[in-house]
């Protein structure tokens, strides 16, 4: 069979290269050819330029009162809601025009199953005789309601070389367990960018993560010399690799054989890891080992500070740790990006603020990710019912719906806020906004840039969280503040 693999357009505040990497959806493709199927990829979200901004949806109305149209600068929230790709009526047509016999559609997050769902219709619409599929993560957590829709001749859960045994073709020529996948994603000074995936799988029990429902529990490697093999396909030594693995140091001794067998293959290429690195499985033996490889950032995963949190999500933390392969990296001169999530159950004005102050006190960078829920993790398991919203869009993280109850909409913006503060403060470019800094600083009350370059003002950021901006701007470091 021709068949068309489809990831389809999103819709987001914001968007990154990475996260249109494709990795679940280049692996069906690899998986089907090697049945002997005829693959057409469509990528949609990572086609340059492709974007245009929609109307706000009615059910993210609650967000109008905290976007400024004009703003501008180094603290600012989000201005508007894009649709990242082709129009879905473009889509339909670039898809129809290489006349599949099947389209496969692939949802890789459950948050944007109503544009997988838009496309869908159209393509019903326009060939109703052409059988449609979908599958992908999104997909896994959220089953039936892909399946009330009745448009999907098929609904395929968990990970391709599984949902996949009973495709015509596949008995001749079964996947192998895990199918290594190659995502070019953009250029950047002069060097590609690509992304892939090591392992699968986590053992741990972290109740805020959904990794576990579409890849279990058990931590499963991808040979390093089948990585290696499609990377030589490149047929170049000088590029940047991002893992996007989401448990990449659970097995050291494997990491340390692909680091090595990297490093010796390609000596000029780099390494980073978007997802974020357990700082825990961090010595500092294994951090001179991914320096010397070609690591040349490092993005870590915190979660939070606050121990009892911690506890009552089923990880484990220390401070002390953390704060050592921070001071380690600075050290040697590499740069790192620490992430917390806001909004955990138990959060508070005073948690979220001591992760900001903990993180403003040390070389690190500071990623706030806002806690979203997926379909399954414990106490979402339905959207739609028990009170849960059902409609997919509150469920991305820049919707900073107020999940859990104890941080409100405005709160998790405020601390999103104040994070680009802090790290304007770290940035050498602190030196071109030194009125934004004073203002925000005297008065402990957030400010941002609004207006154009020739007229633009300084105006204080409305509906913030008063409380925690008093809390963070008066308790941060004073070497921080004098820069």
């Amino acid at each position: 069979m021709h068949i068309a693999v489809v990831q389809p357009p999103i819709r987001d505040f914001y968007q990154t290269a990475h996260r249109h990497s494709a990795l679940g959806a280049l692996s069906v493709k690899s998986i089907l050819e090697q049945a002997g199927h005829t693959v057409t990829l469509f990528n949609f979200p990572g086609e340059s330029g492709s974007s245009h901004t929609p109307p706000l949806p009615g059910e993210l109305n609650y967000l109008k009162a905290f976007l400024i149209s004009d703003e501008k600068g180094p603290v600012s929230w989000f201005r508007q809601r894009k649709h990242f790709g082709p129009p879905i009526n473009e889509c339909s047509s670039q898809i129809l025009a290489v006349h599949p016999d099947r389209v496969m559609i692939s949802c890789f997050a459950w948050c944007y199953a109503g544009e997988a769902l838009l496309l869908a219709e159209d393509l019903k619409q326009r060939a109703p005789d052409i059988p449609l599929e979908i599958g992908g993560a999104g997909v896994s957590v959220n089953p039936d309601w892909f399946r009330q829709t009745g448009l999907f001749d098929e609904v395929r859960c968990g990970e391709a070389e599984k949902n996949l045994a009973d495709f015509p073709g596949m008995s001749d020529s079964p996947p192998a367990p895990l199918t290594p996948a190659l995502s070019s994603v953009y250029d950047a000074q002069n060097q590609p960018q690509y992304s892939t995936m090591l392992t699968r799988g986590c053992p741990y029990r972290c109740l805020f993560c959904a990794n576990h429902l579409t890849h279990g529990r058990e931590f499963r490697k991808i040979p390093v010399q089948d990585v290696l093999s499609l990377l030589e396909q490149i047929g170049i030594t000088d590029f940047h690799l991002n893992l996007e693995d989401d448990n990449l140091l659970a097995n050291t001794y494997y990491f340390c054989d692909f680091l090595d067998s990297y490093h010796s293959r390609f000596p000029e290429a780099t390494l980073s890891a978007e997802n974020g690195l357990d700082y825990r499985l961090l010595t500092p033996p294994l951090i001179s080992r991914m320096i010397e490889s070609g690591f040349t950032r490092f993005n870590l995963s915190m979660a939070s500070s606050d121990s009892r949190i911690l506890t009552n999500q089923n990880r484990k933390g220390e401070q002390e740790q953390l704060s050592d392969v921070l001071y380690l990296l600075e050290q040697k001169k590499i740069p790192a990006v620490t992430y917390f999530i806001c909004g955990l159950e138990g959060d508070s004005i005073e948690t979220v603020s001591r992760n900001l102050l903990f993180l403003a006190a040390h070389p690190t960078e500071i990623g706030i990710s806002p806690f979203y829920a997926v379909p399954g993790l414990p106490g979402f398991e339905q959207p739609g019912e028990n009170g849960l919203p059902g409609l997919p869009a509150l469920y991305c993280g820049s919707s900073v719906w107020p999940w859990n109850g104890n941080l409100s909409t405005a709160q998790l913006i405020t601390a999103f806020r104040l994070s680009r503060f802090i790290n304007l403060l770290k940035s050498p470019d602190r030196v071109l906004w030194p009125e934004l800094i004073q203002k925000t600083i005297e008065t402990k009350r957030l400010h941002t840039i609004r207006g154009t370059k020739a007229r633009k003002t300084i105006l204080e950021v409305p509906l913030m969280d008063t409380e925690m901006s008093e809390r963070v701007l008066s308790g941060l470091p004073e070497t921080l503040v004098q820069g």
